[in-house]
This record gives C-alpha cells, sequence and structure tokens, in this order.
C-alpha cells in the first residue's frame, strides 16, 4: 500500500448555511442547515487521500478538550493514523457561513496557539 505524510491544520467546524450574507448592520439571520465537522487542510487532506487507498499519517495539533476527542476519535474510524502534538490553546475551532453561491465567510474562534511546541523526531520513521 502506497503511504503518504501530511502535516496541516485540523480544526472542528460549525458550517452554517444561509440564503445570502446579511448586510453590515445588526439584525437576525435565519440558517437554512448547518452542521458539525471536521475542518482545515490538513484534515481534509488525509481523509480525500485515505479514500484512494493510502495509508495515511497526519500531523496536527490539537487541544486536550473535547473536540480534540471527537477528532480524534473520528480520524481512527476513517483510518487515518494521527500524530499530534499539544495545543495548549485548545483545538482549532472555525464557524463558516455559506451562501447559496457557495461562498464561505469564516469565523476564527479559538486560532489554536501561534508558538507550538512540537516534537519533530515523532515523524522521523
Amino acid at each position: 500500500m502506497t503511504t503518504a505524510l501530511i502535516i496541516g491544520g485540523i480544526s472542528f467546524n460549525t458550517m452554517i448555511y444561509v440564503d445570502e450574507f446579511p448586510a453590515p448592520a445588526p439584525g437576525t439571520v435565519f440558517a437554512s442547515n448547518y452542521h458539525e465537522t471536521i475542518g482545515s487542510t490538513g484534515a481534509g487532506k488525509a481523509l480525500n487521500i485515505t479514500r484512494l487507498a493510502f495509508d495515511v499519517t497526519l500531523h496536527g495539533l490539537l487541544g486536550d478538550d473535547a473536540n480534540g476527542q471527537l477528532i480524534r476519535d473520528y480520524m481512527k474510524s476513517h483510518q487515518v493514523n494521527l500524530i499530534t502534538d499539544r495545543d495548549t490553546a485548545g483545538t482549532q475551532r472555525h464557524i463558516n457561513w455559506i451562501n447559496k453561491n457557495g461562498e464561505r465567510l469564516s469565523f476564527i474562534i479559538n486560532s489554536g496557539t501561534f508558538e507550538p511546541q512540537l516534537d519533530q523526531s515523532r515523524l522521523n520513521t
């Protein structure tokens, strides 16, 4: 089996679907739908490359929190080998609004740490 190592971002996202983005004024917006999912470029690549029958290892940062555990469990259930370093600021969290044209407006509600402590020796296999 072909192997792949992916080093990249992992987040827990709430995707909110709206007909159109609201005007920049106070008000109420009604969503047409929403769901929660795993996101960011590292996680997305790992999940999709796994579907191509690669043995995938993903390295990223996760917090010791409920969202981090949800991601760990999800990746395991999708046969992605996960190597993580601890994000002391918690798991990255995004809220994405997507309008009917597919345009996205992202709110980063937890960016994670900007000074990660990485154990690169675990990637030398």
